[in-house]
């Protein structure tokens, strides 16, 4: 809905420091000192104008630090493990040495399974002296699918388990390109007040704005909507603010410095009535009903006065 700004009142903006909130976590929390208010009869819009903070997200997180095997061990008994990655922030060379070495603590060779890459085609494969099998199972979870490059079904699913194949043998190539980008979306979101978003499972959110994730690692975010997303405030008076921002996993995100700016707008909200335009009733009145007779309609008009 468009709202038209039809009061003298004069818009205010607020400018949110991170490093005057007076608490940070679970919410960047700041008291007002001069509090917010709209006049009787008057609502208040509220929308981000801007919004930065440094990009320091890690690309590997608790979310996505897990692969498991089925190892045929020296052709004995098969094995089965999990191999888990520190969080924090990898690139395609530090990760395969990450990965590698965990794996390597695990069976004891540095070299009969091991995580190799192509700069070329920027795939991933795994390399293997004997069978195995890539698994996910709730004991034994692979959590690095997207990471890897591992393909979903139709479902929207990763593909379990992956078995190593024999062209070159008991190697296991990934069909997708890894991806240590990270993060692509963090959700901006504010305590206090009530939406009437929905999420893509139908939910209502309580997400105020979607911000893009447009700079790369060690750089600024710096996020300004093309068009303001106003949100009205069912509150006269606003003395608190508290804002956080999320990942898609609904995970707290801290960064060390959070700017942002909102501004503040106030609008009258006019009285509906049954017949306002779009509406079923306005449309009859301004043409009628369809397929009436005008005679029939006069003649009920006269009997209604009791002529």
């Amino acid at each position: 809905m468009s709202y038209i700004l039809d009061t003298p009142t004069q818009t205010s903006t607020v400018f949110l420091n991170s490093e005057n909130c007076v608490m940070r976590l679970p919410n960047m929390r700041y008291n007002l000192t001069t509090p917010i208010r709209s006049q009787l009869g008057v609502k208040m819009l509220l929308s981000v104008e801007n919004l930065t903070f440094p990009n320091n997200l890690n690309n590997i997180t608790t979310d996505n630090n897990q692969i498991s095997f089925i190892y045929d061990y020296l052709g004995l008994a098969p094995i089965t493990f999990t191999t888990t990655i520190p969080a924090g922030i990898y690139n395609v060379i530090t990760f395969t040495s990450k990965l590698n070495l965990e794996v390597s603590s695990v069976i004891q060779s540095s070299t009969n399974l091991k995580l190799l890459y192509d700069l070329t085609n920027f795939h991933f494969t795994f390399s293997s002296i004997v069978a195995c099998q890539i698994i996910n199972t709730p004991t034994h979870p692979t959590t690095l699918g997207g990471i890897l490059g591992i393909d979903r079904n139709a479902n929207n699913e990763y593909e379990f388990p992956i078995s190593s194949g024999i062209a070159p043998l008991w190697s296991i190539p990934f069909p997708n390109v890894f991806d240590f980008s990270g993060p692509k979306y963090l959700f901006f979101k504010m305590n206090s007040v009530s939406y009437n978003n929905i999420n893509s499972f139908g939910d209502i959110s309580d997400t105020m704005l979607r911000v893009p994730i447009n700079a790369p690692i060690g750089q600024i975010v710096n996020y300004r909507p093309t068009e303001l997303y106003r949100q009205l405030i069912q509150r006269s008076e606003l003395t608190t603010l508290e804002v956080r921002l999320e990942d898609r996993l609904n995970n707290i995100i801290n960064p060390p410095e959070l700017q942002v700016v909102i501004r503040i707008e106030y609008i009258t909200i006019p009285e509906t009535t049954g017949e306002t335009i779009g509406t079923i009733d306005y449309y009859f009145k301004q043409f009628g009903l369809p397929g009436a007779d005008e005679s029939l309609l006069e003649e009920d008009e006269e009997n209604d006065f009791g002529i």
